[in-house]
Formats: C-alpha cells, structure tokens, sequence
C-alpha cells in the first residue's frame, strides 16, 4: 500500500513529503495550488490556495506549482521540520532551485528569492512524479489545485 510506504519513509527519516500540483483557470486568470502533506507524525494534510498577482498569471499553472511549494516549505519551517522531499511533476520546480534552469520569469524569480530563505536552513529534495500516472498523492494534489481555483 502506497499509504504505508510513504509513511514508512517520513517516519524513520524524519522527513515531510509534500506533493504539490498547480492549475490555472484562463477565464478567471487565477492560478492555484493543491497540496498533500505525509508528516513523521503519519499525518495527512491537504491544502489548498489561489491567487491572482497578475505578473505571476502570466505563467499559467507554473505560478501555482510555485505558490504550492513555496505554501509547504513555509508550513514544514513554520512546524519546526527541517527536512523535505517535494514530489511534483513540473521539472521546473527542482531545475531553478538547483540552478540548472535560469530563472528569468517574474514567477521563477521570486521563487528562487523566497527558496533562498531556507536553502541554507532546511534540507530540500526534489523528486520527480509522472503527471496523471496514477500516483495516488499527486492525483490528489491534482485534484485540490482544481477545486482552489474558484
């Protein structure tokens, strides 16, 4: 069971998993997080948020993948963790973080100047998941993302 591995994984490392997806609804020019949470405590937590900068809209759902793991990161610090696995299916969430990607938009520059605030007091990993393949927890996100959008 997926549920129980993931637990498994947090609790003996100490670790937060966070899965995060964006959305974006063009009509509205909203963008949007979801996000499942898996504590070392075998908590699950589901968030959920949107907004509207209309500098950040410009990049579409990409301004939601960033708005939800900038939203966990945050959440992860704010409850004293200080390690994080963030499982996404955009690559460029990892590739700016790490510098592999330059960031040049208005969205990836003020992710990096946020992540640059616990780069050096939190131990941040990336792992990549297929998008809609089936991965219970990134469905979920999908999911959450969708519904924050209204």
């Amino acid at each position: 069971d997926i549920t129980k591995i993931h637990m498994q994984l947090a609790v003996e490392s100490n670790t937060v998993i966070a899965y995060v997806d964006g959305s974006y609804d063009h009509s509205l020019k909203r963008y949007s997080f979801g996000c499942v949470i898996i504590t070392p405590e075998e908590d699950i937590i589901c968030e959920s948020g949107s907004n509207d900068d209309p500098l950040a809209a410009e990049n579409r759902n990409v301004a939601g993948e960033l708005l939800g793991v900038m939203f966990v990161i945050k959440w992860a610090y704010g409850k004293g963790f200080d390690k994080i696995i963030i499982r996404h299916d955009y690559e460029g969430i990892a590739k700016w973080f790490t510098g592999q990607w330059k960031a040049k938009s208005y969205c990836a520059i003020k992710y990096i100047e946020f992540m640059n605030k616990y780069r050096n007091v939190m131990d941040i990993s990336f792992e990549k998941v297929v998008a809609h393949s089936g991965d219970k927890y990134n469905e979920m996100a999908d999911d959450l993302a969708k519904k924050a959008i209204h």
